[in-house]
């Protein structure tokens, strides 16, 4: 396991074969005693550490939650391969994979419930410089309670949270105004801005957007996620101007794309004639499907 350097799934490559990596998990799995899985899930070498986690998950042993809770700042990366995809991951964040009903495909295993999931957000919250995949996804899915909002105005001014700042927009206080703007206006910020104008669509941001939309278009900026986040943006606004703009725009079809799936996340009975002059391939579709899927649920943490 630690030669191979990576955690592997139980298909993998073109062929979806079954890699030696995986057998080697499933002996563990079968062989090891449940001490001999506690103490691997604390072993120095990260993938170890993650397949024992993940064994002890399928055996849906009473330590998991104990043991998620305590791994929640273990940030040392691990890759991973499943099917075709390699990707990077902190080992917080696939822990919390592993136990979210989203992400893995076991027949049976430990699932976080309600309790959990919320004892898991409010550490997610409220530690500090916790970077994980999941912090994000949990502020975006963050409700407004007052009682956070001292706490993710923090997230925002003094930890420089991209993603809390989605969180703070939804508490609609004209007081944070200023800060969105600023956001829409900074280059390393403006996709954070432009998700926070989506939660907060207040008509002071509206000029800005339209400026900005008419420039990508005008320069054909090569910008396709700003111009997604914009579309979304502007499609809050039910206004026959931005029915206009976007329906001029459909002659590209990266733009179509994007605005097809701004107009499925905020359906306007006004904008049901640009979307009908939308017509997709189903590469496209998928892609569009895939995009407001993912803006409508969150990441390893949802449920």
């Amino acid at each position: 396991m630690i030669s191979d350097s990576i955690v592997m799934d139980r298909a993998v490559g073109i062929g979806m074969s079954e890699p030696e990596q995986w057998r080697r998990f499933k002996r563990l799995r079968e062989e090891a005693s449940e001490d001999e899985l506690l103490a691997l899930v604390e072993h120095k070498d990260v993938v170890v550490r993650c397949y024992a986690f993940r064994a002890l998950a399928e055996r849906e042993s009473p330590q998991v939650f104990p043991i998620l809770v305590r791994h929640l700042g273990d940030t040392h990366v691990v890759r991973t391969l499943s099917g075709c995809i390699e990707w990077s991951e902190k080992a917080a964040d696939y822990f919390l994979a592993t136990v979210s009903p989203r992400h893995r495909d076991f027949a049976a295993g430990f699932v976080m419930d309600d309790d959990q999931y919320a004892k898991v957000d409010s550490i997610l919250l409220f530690r500090p410089r916790l970077e994980l995949v999941a912090r994000a996804s949990m502020l975006d899915d963050l409700e407004p309670r007052p009682e956070w909002y001292s706490r993710v105005r923090q997230l925002v001014e003094k930890e420089r949270v991209d993603a809390a700042l989605r969180a703070l927009a939804r508490y609609r206080r004209r007081e944070d105004i200023p800060r969105i703007r600023d956001a829409i206006a900074s280059t390393d910020q403006r996709l954070a801005g432009l998700a926070a104008v989506a939660a907060f669509p207040d008509a002071s941001f509206y000029p800005t957007l339209v400026e900005r939309f008419r420039t990508l278009r005008r320069e054909r900026m090569e910008a396709p996620a700003e111009f997604r986040e914009l579309c979304i943006a502007l499609a809050r606004y039910d206004r026959p101007e931005v029915a206009a703009m976007f329906r001029d725009a459909l002659s590209d079809r990266s733009a179509a794309i994007a605005i097809k799936i701004a107009l499925q996340l905020t359906p306007h009975d006004s904008y049901q004639d640009v979307e009908d002059l939308i017509s997709l391939s189903e590469m496209e579709a998928y892609e569009v499907e895939w995009n407001v899927e993912r803006e409508r649920i969150g990441g390893p943490t949802r449920r």
